[in-house]
């Protein structure tokens, strides 16, 4: 039996336009789907946020009034609201872009029990603390998940390892659109950096998952040896913390925080290398801007997709452990490898283009609306249950192989 079903109707559900990656690349993606033809809301607990810049045109923005902002506990409070306000849309797909978000799906789920909820995987599911702890870790992430239908993950690794935690779950590889499909990598004769300072930048949310304090204590481990200068690019409540730290060691000269910035492309022009000093990262998007621009990076072991990359020595280092005496010495490690090869940068990043990924999340999309429109038929007898069963099968091993 044939379905022609149209586009469905995409709900992306997030607490606020935060300016972050995950906020950031759910939007570049509502754009996609948009010019693809799919109906996208975008449903939000507040309206505060720099990534409301980034809204598609043609999306349709559902805020709660009044609105719930960020706090330690809000998303518990977003879920029920959020899932009650539109629950009226009666979307096809709710999107939940990142591991900050799961927390909405089963108020999602008791709202809207046709629609099927997918869930982007842009962190590692537990933290490595000990076996007690992941096993309480595992136990709150079976509960979270319980509303989900399919997880997408943006690497290979995250795959694996989300198959392992949850071996009962559809879990479907999907990279992340960092680029755009008319970017192109930077020639090094376009890069600006002068030869007689290192130029090192971080990027990302002044947040204790970016640990920026290992950064200036890498400046400090490289003084007075080395002349170099690191730009931090980005705005969080870390930053008071970091400012006295830059005091205390006196690194005012050597070290600026630029607070936040849309011009990433003209900072890194200026960079030598990108360093990268967090706990835990899921696919940095940071890393593929930096290698268009020419740029590698040095990192602590904090990423499957950080790993895949160093498997190219021009394309970046990790440090052997997240001490910044380790990360001085992949530092220099690195000053010694060429630069990193156009041709090279973009075979590595081609799955990471924005038409690669929209079309892998529009299919594994439509392969799970056929799956509920078939569940929905069985439930009021208007197909054998033999058919649905062998064809929702066929559609769930498709969306295994969707994008790999």
């Amino acid at each position: 039996m044939q379905f022609f079903l149209p586009r469905p109707h995409i709900l992306i559900a997030m607490h606020d336009f935060h300016p972050g990656g995950t906020e950031k690349i759910a939007m570049t993606l509502a754009g996609a789907w948009i010019d693809m033809g799919f109906r996208v809301s975008i449903a939000v607990g507040s309206t505060s946020g720099e990534s409301d810049a980034h809204v598609p045109a043609g999306a349709t923005i559902v805020a709660l009034d009044p609105p719930i902002e960020r706090s330690l506990l809000s998303r518990w409070r977003l879920a029920r609201r959020l899932a009650d306000r539109v629950a009226p849309l009666r979307p096809d797909i709710v999107f939940l872009p990142g591991n900050y978000h799961f927390g909405l799906a089963r108020a999602f789920r008791r709202q809207l029990p046709n629609a099927a909820i997918v869930a982007k995987i842009s962190n590692p599911l537990i933290a490595r603390n000990g076996v007690l702890l992941e096993a309480v870790q595992r136990f709150f992430l079976r509960r979270l998940v319980s509303g989900i239908d399919a997880l997408a993950a943006m690497t290979p690794g995250l795959k694996n390892d989300a198959k392992a935690l949850l071996p009962d779950m559809l879990v479907q590889s999907v990279p992340d659109p960092f680029l755009a499909d008319s970017v192109v990598p930077l020639p090094p004769a376009q890069r600006r950096s002068t030869k007689d300072m290192l130029h090192l930048v971080c990027i990302g949310r002044l947040e204790p998952q970016k640990r920026f304090a290992l950064a200036i204590e890498v400046v400090a481990a490289m003084q007075p040896d080395t002349k170099v200068h690191l730009t931090i690019v980005g705005e969080g409540r870390e930053r008071p913390q970091l400012e006295r730290a830059i005091a205390r060691h006196g690194l005012q000269e050597h070290i600026t925080l630029t607070g936040y910035r849309p011009d990433v492309s003209t900072i890194l022009r200026d960079a030598d290398l990108l360093l990268i000093c967090s706990r835990y990262e899921g696919g940095p998007a940071v890393a593929a801007e930096a290698l268009i621009a020419g740029v590698p990076f040095v990192a602590t072991d904090c990423s499957h997709y950080l790993r895949d990359l160093a498997q190219i020595g021009s394309f970046g280092t990790l440090a052997a452990d997240s001490s910044a005496a380790a990360l001085v010495t992949a530092i220099h490690h690195q000053q010694h490898q060429p630069r990193p090869s156009i041709v090279e940068a973009a075979a590595a990043l081609s799955a990471n283009r924005l038409s690669h990924a929209a079309q892998g999340y529009a299919q594994l999309f439509e392969s799970l609306q056929v799956g509920q429109r078939r569940a929905a038929l069985l439930h009021s007898g208007g197909i054998p249950r033999a058919t649905t069963d062998q064809a929702s099968l066929s559609a769930n091993r498709h969306s295994e192989d969707v994008a790999a």
